[in-house]
């Protein structure tokens, strides 16, 4: 009696299906898992099938966009105090009647500029970071499995950037087009003060540019030309960058990005740091 019953349960427990199979072994989530699964659309394209799959953290980007935070905000707030602490101190101690006081001014003047400028930095620094955990954050998706084309990726686009190199900072504003999720195309102004002995240090460069970004993926490397001429020496300007592009929408182009910068104005060749945002 006993060895029939075993050989019934054997019977059953072979053709009774598994609460995770289905015949086109995709995944079906018990319902403890809900609150994790992918949306619909991710279901759709397939990115919830076995062995391809995998679930999105519920804190995915979390930790590295506080770091970028950090790095941004608490490099400004100490770059304020300390630009204006500098100058207030060098207004108080500075003298006509003392060379020694005059030269205490200078030194308060330019550690202040010291500390701001190497926070400033920081701040810039920070902002690959920042950039990097917020497109973590806005994926639906495990990040590497997020995918960035379509209608939505055609649009007007306003391009806001900041460089600087040995010789000053320099911003950027350029409108154009986003042809589709790889190419974008347009042309803008600039401003920099520049402070080299190789030409005026104001410029206000007009230029062409055009951009290629590789690949779909949410990080994604691109490079950027800007032939143009600069309006106060009359000289030919161009640069040329390359970085990387932290995309942070699945229906619009908007984005942010880091890159090395090679620009030239007249005699002035010099190497950039860079930082954007497309709105």
């Amino acid at each position: 009696m006993k060895r029939i019953i075993f050989c019934v349960l054997a019977v059953l427990l072979h053709w009774l299906p598994s609460p995770c199979q289905q015949a086109d072994s995709t995944l079906v989530l018990l319902p403890e898992q809900y609150a994790e699964a992918p949306d619909s659309a991710a279901l759709s394209n397939g990115l919830a099938t076995v062995p391809f799959y995998r679930e999105r953290g519920l804190s995915q980007g979390e930790t590295i966009d506080i770091i970028g935070k950090v790095m941004v905000l608490s490099s400004i707030g100490v770059a304020i105090p300390a630009a204006g602490l500098g100058t207030f101190l060098g207004l108080m101690t500075i003298s006509s009647d003392s060379i020694v006081s005059s030269l205490i001014a200078v030194a308060f003047m330019a550690a202040g500029v010291q500390v701001a400028a190497t926070c400033f930095l920081v701040a810039m620094a920070g902002y690959p970071v920042l950039m990097t955990g917020e497109a973590l954050k806005a994926s639906k998706v495990h990040w590497q499995d997020a995918r960035y084309y379509g209608p939505g990726q055609k649009r007007m686009s306003l391009l806001l950037e900041l460089s600087v190199c040995r010789y000053g900072p320099q911003i950027y504003l350029t409108p154009g087009y986003h042809v589709n999720q790889h190419l974008f195309l347009g042309g803008g102004a600039s401003l920099a003060y520049l402070a080299s002995q190789m030409g005026a240090p104001l410029q206000i460069p007009l230029y062409g540019h055009a951009r290629v970004s590789f690949g779909t993926g949410m990080f994604s490397p691109y490079i950027g030309v800007s032939p143009g001429i600069d309006l106060m020496s009359n000289c030919f300007y161009g640069s040329a960058e390359a970085g990387v592009r932290f995309r942070l929408s699945e229906n619009s182009p908007r984005s942010g990005w880091a890159a090395l910068e090679g620009k030239t104005t007249g005699q002035l060749k010099t190497l950039a740091f860079k930082i954007g945002w497309s709105l």
